[in-house]
């Protein structure tokens, strides 16, 4: 089954747990969506520590999976890299992306 893998979900704090700031379902339409790290995780401070989650976690990025755009560039650029790196992508990853006149997502192949 296809994976739509999230750099970091735009989230904010309520009370003392945090939500995400957008829906993100539609996005299942494409696959089963995977986090790659907690909510609020991702900091300048704690990026090295972040690092092995995302190389992990994309290790089997194949060629029905995307990459959700969504989050800090900072995120979406290391997990974009890693998709590429990983041992069963030919170096062409699939970003999916919001269109906000269309009202839905979009699937683009790039070959790195």
């Amino acid at each position: 089954m296809a994976k739509v893998f999230i750099p970091q979900t735009p989230s904010r704090r309520v009370g003392g747990a945090w939500v995400s700031k957008y829906d993100l379902s539609p996005a299942e339409a494409f696959g089963r969506l995977v986090h790659l790290n907690p909510p609020g995780m991702l900091t300048q401070k704690s990026l090295l520590r972040v690092l092995p989650m995302f190389r992990d976690g994309l290790r089997d990025f194949g060629p029905d999976d995307s990459i959700m755009a969504v989050g800090d560039p900072i995120a979406i650029s290391v997990a974009v890299y890693y998709a590429a790196q990983g041992h069963l992508s030919d170096g062409t990853v699939h970003i999916l992306r919001f269109d906000r006149h269309a009202k839905a997502y979009k699937r683009l192949a790039v070959k790195l």
